[in-house]
């Protein structure tokens, strides 16, 4: 009986985790869908230089937040050509996620490929 309790307090725990998660508020430019950014793309307006000045202030906190010491820091000469390429590609395949999810999977690929170096 202890046992299922502490079974059910520990599935309840990690719910609670998840859920906090997918409940982050993101505000300003993260919180475009890549559609609607791909859109400020092809226009080149105000909109797609503010959501890219935020994808990079986003990725630099990334790396300065890292607790892995990293052998080469990939933020620090961010190629930002080869970062709207990547996310244009990411978002043509994913035009529901919002802009703060696709640049934390770069951020993520970039982090993993640093750690490998």
């Amino acid at each position: 009986m202890k046992t299922r309790w502490i079974l059910l307090a520990t599935i309840l725990a990690l719910a609670a985790g998840a859920t906090h998660a997918q409940s982050v508020k993101v505000v300003g430019s993260g919180s475009l869908k890549c559609s609607d950014w791909m859109l400020e793309a092809r226009d080149q307006g105000v909109g797609y230089f503010r959501t890219q000045d935020w994808m990079l202030g986003y990725l630099r906190g990334v790396s300065d937040a890292s607790t892995t010491p990293l052998q080469v820091d990939p933020f620090a000469t961010i190629d930002v050509v080869a970062m709207n390429a990547w996310l244009e590609a990411y978002c043509r395949a994913n035009p529901l996620e919002s802009i703060y999810r696709a640049t934390g999977v770069l951020a993520t690929e970039m982090l993993r490929g640093a750690r490998k170096q």
